[in-house]
């Protein structure tokens, strides 16, 4: 069972879960329960958006082409408590030097989000796409403000080699600032890696170079869709195409010493035909990806995580194999994101469903599972909580973007429909010995106990579980069960009788 119970679920669009757990809306939260973050005319196709959070509060950089090739650019504080903070910026909203008078490179129409981070000063950077052929890094202060003294009047902008050069994730680690994404050299797709310093300094790499770059001699094409930086480490995540065949894409790089070796992991899976790593975590030693693999055929697509380790040789420890394939089966599924919450992984997707939800065609979800890719029994249904939209249109859909989840247990969740809206919920557990199901009224008793936990009726099976959802015991045709030589703490019992599933709470003191 996912330790949930005073955890607060923020959704960026209004919707109920289907599943074991009701969710109650925050009605203190915004205007009635929602908050609307004041952006007219989203539109799907062009939008992009990253956010972050910091001191409970939540920035989202967001930007939207207008017209054609052209990209308005803003910056929101939303507060704790669901009110857009008007003193962030010009009355809530800072978009590219806006109150500064700073005369930068005149990009604030054309500059297209890319990726956000914060320092531990909570200074905000982000990084954009600069007419589709350079980069550039903002530094913003917290209260929605160009920092002037970072690079030139708040800004650093580079260009790889003349090539056209797409940044694809930053990162703030120690101090100082690193960027990796690729681009094109003469028909040959290469990966590079930037690191300046907080105030906009650039760094020299290993070899004394201004950026770094890996290109793979027998590859056609290879992308950076993600990195994660443990200096003087950064691994680096995305796909790589030999001999015409999509492959999973590892690479572990030294910055600054070229005398230790690089190393490399390429791998498909049987019958797949299409192989992406688009987000990679270091967690606990270990990293863990999130990927995507697809067919042509039928256009067949579903999502995975896999965990290496440090040397990026898969841990068969997780799931035995390595990675995950999506447990939903027939349905064309997507994760958009993932996260984690003390020993629980928290996957954010979408199911293009078939049996679930019968009267929408695409449903959203969050799945959890271990950090050793077990099921999380009790969550939801099969380890899943689907998300119930306001439509039943499929064009119209809300898609997912980014779930963030606070050590507070508070989950950020960002969707786009027509607009960005925020919600807050609470995900509540039954706080008494009570029927999951509400059938065949059965007696629990004594609770809390120190020693047997007695039924009313004989019982064909009963389970016993922590409450990370790990089975302790199964109990065969009884009607009591013997706590004694079990730690005091919280516990899951799980009842089975003539197919009758029921679940309940006990303490053992």
């Amino acid at each position: 069972m996912c330790k949930l119970s005073l955890s607060t679920l923020v959704l960026l669009f209004t919707s109920t879960f289907l599943g074991a757990q009701s969710l109650q809306l925050n009605s203190a939260f915004g205007n009635n329960g929602t908050s609307i973050l004041p952006n007219e005319s989203l539109h799907k196709l062009t939008f992009s958006s990253r956010m972050i959070t910091q001191n409970k509060n939540v920035f989202t950089a967001i930007s939207n082409m207008k017209v054609r090739s052209i990209y308005e650019f803003s910056v929101y504080k939303t507060l704790e408590n669901g009110k857009i903070d008007s003193s962030f910026g010009s009355n809530g909203k800072s978009g590219l030097f806006e109150n500064t008078g700073l005369p930068i490179l005149n990009i604030e129409n054309s500059a297209k989000v890319i990726s956000i981070a914060e320092s531990q000063n909570n200074d905000i950077y982000i990084l954009l796409q600069v007419l589709n052929k350079s980069a550039a890094i903002v530094k913003m202060k917290e209260n929605g403000m160009i920092d002037s003294a970072f690079g030139v009047n708040g800004l650093v902008d580079f260009q790889i080699n003349d090539f056209n050069t797409q940044p694809k994730n930053l990162s703030f680690e120690n101090g100082n600032i690193y960027i990796s994404g690729h681009y094109n050299d003469s028909n040959v797709q290469k990966i590079f890696i930037k690191s300046f310093s907080e105030n906009g300094q650039e760094h020299l790499l290993k070899s004394n170079k201004k950026h770094l770059e890996i290109f793979e001699p027998q590859a056609n094409i290879i992308y950076a869709f993600s990195h994660q930086v443990e200096f003087p480490f950064i691994y680096i995540a995305g796909n790589i195409f030999e001999n015409n065949l999509s492959k999973f894409y590892v690479k572990k790089i030294h910055l600054k010493e070229s005398s230790i070796s690089d190393l490399t992991n390429k791998f498909q899976i049987n019958n797949w035909q299409s192989h992406v790593f688009n987000k990679i975590k270091l967690i606990n030693q270990s990293l863990y990806l999130m990927g995507s693999i697809s067919r042509n055929v039928n256009k067949e697509y579903t999502s995975l995580i896999a965990k290496l380790d440090k040397n990026l040789t898969l841990d068969k420890s997780f799931n035995n194999m390595g990675f995950k394939v999506s447990s939903i089966y027939n349905d064309r599924v997507n994760y958009f994101d993932f996260d984690v919450l003390s020993d629980k992984l928290y996957v954010f997707g979408r199911r293009r469903n078939s049996s679930i939800i019968p009267e929408i065609s695409i449903v959203n979800f969050i799945g959890c599972m271990s950090l050793n890719g077990d099921d999380i029994n009790g969550f939801g249904e099969n380890s899943l909580i689907y998300l119930k939209s306001l439509t039943t249109k499929v064009k119209d859909v809300e898609t997912p973007i980014k779930i963030l989840i606070s050590s507070d247990s508070t989950f950020n969740l960002s969707f786009l429909s027509d607009q960005l809206l925020m919600q807050q919920y609470h995900l509540n557990f039954k706080t008494s010995i009570e029927s999951e199901t509400n059938q065949n009224k059965l007696i629990v008793y004594p609770n809390p106990t120190n020693t047997y936990l007695n039924f009313n009726n004989e019982l064909e099976i009963v389970k016993l579980y922590d409450v990370r959802g790990l089975l302790l015991k199964t109990y065969t045709n009884i009607n009591a069960i013997d706590l004694r030589d079990f730690t005091s703490g919280l516990y899951i019992i799980e009842t089975i009788d003539n197919s009758n599933h029921q679940r309940f709470k006990i303490l053992k003191n």
